[in-house]
């Protein structure tokens, strides 16, 4: 464990900042041909959803967590409401070299916490099919396998399954 890591909800004021460590993330997977969470994803597109408009729409629609060492930004966790009292955890992502340190726990917890505090009696998680390490970690989490799907993304079909906790 790493005991300089600090976890907030990230605001709209530094879309910068966050649009930032997702092309730093992005860049980062593609050199190491880690690309398990990127389904679909191009630079086209990256830069797209890294642009300060869709990055602040982003962090105003749902609750961002960022996890920060040492004055970067290493990883991310994102809560989406759905409906009603569900919510989906939109993504947990930590940079590869941080990976291990139980950023991504800390992050869940935010997210979890944050879920429980809104009201919200379940959360969904959707991953690619054959993204073991993140099915394993959403499991460790408390999550169950409830189904499978094929989505679409960015023109690409992706095997994913859907993982559901109960809060």
């Amino acid at each position: 464990m790493c005991s300089s890591i600090n976890i907030y909800r990230i605001g709209v004021d530094e879309a910068d900042r966050f649009s930032l460590l997702v092309k730093t993330m992005w860049r980062e997977a593609k050199e190491t041909g880690s690309l398990l969470g990127w389904s679909g994803a191009t630079d086209e597109i990256i830069e797209e959803l890294t642009s300060k408009d869709v990055v602040q729409e982003i962090l105003s629609q749902n609750m961002v967590y960022v996890a920060e060492i040492e004055g970067n930004l290493v990883g991310f966790a994102a809560l989406r409401f759905l409906s009603g009292e569900e919510g989906e955890v939109a993504g947990i992502m930590v940079m590869e070299r941080h990976t291990g340190k139980g950023i991504g726990s800390k992050l869940f917890r935010n997210v979890l916490e944050a879920a429980r505090k809104a009201g919200l009696s379940r959360l969904i998680v959707k991953t690619e099919k054959d993204n073991h390490r993140a099915i394993s970690f959403y499991k460790k989490m408390g999550f169950k396998l409830i189904g499978e799907s094929v989505e679409k993304t960015s023109g690409t079909e992706v095997d994913i399954v859907i993982l559901s906790m109960n809060l």
